[in-house]
């Protein structure tokens, strides 16, 4: 799965103008938004990563404690399966 500062890294400039010296400062404007951006989305990314790694720990270490616990793992399981695959 590509991550989302790639995806973000990867925007095309749409609608540039036509003017040579407004291109320049649009392009620039462009990729240092789009830089940004992709900064923010690592930050979030490894905040993500953090909490698959904490409901990964959690269902291991609680298994089967009490049926409240164990409905709450399996919701558990499928939000890490969804990070996972999305």
């Amino acid at each position: 799965m590509e991550s989302l500062h790639n995806k973000i890294m990867n925007i095309v400039a749409s609608k540039v103008p036509k003017d040579s010296k407004l291109a320049i400062v649009y392009k620039e404007g462009h990729r240092d938004a789009r830089h940004e951006a992709a900064e923010m989305a690592l930050e979030y990314e490894s905040l993500i990563e953090d909490l698959v790694g904490a409901l990964k720990w959690y269902v291991e270490n609680t298994e089967g404690t009490n049926r409240y616990v164990e409905d709450e793992e399996k919701k558990a399981v499928r939000l890490i399966n969804k990070v996972k695959n999305d």
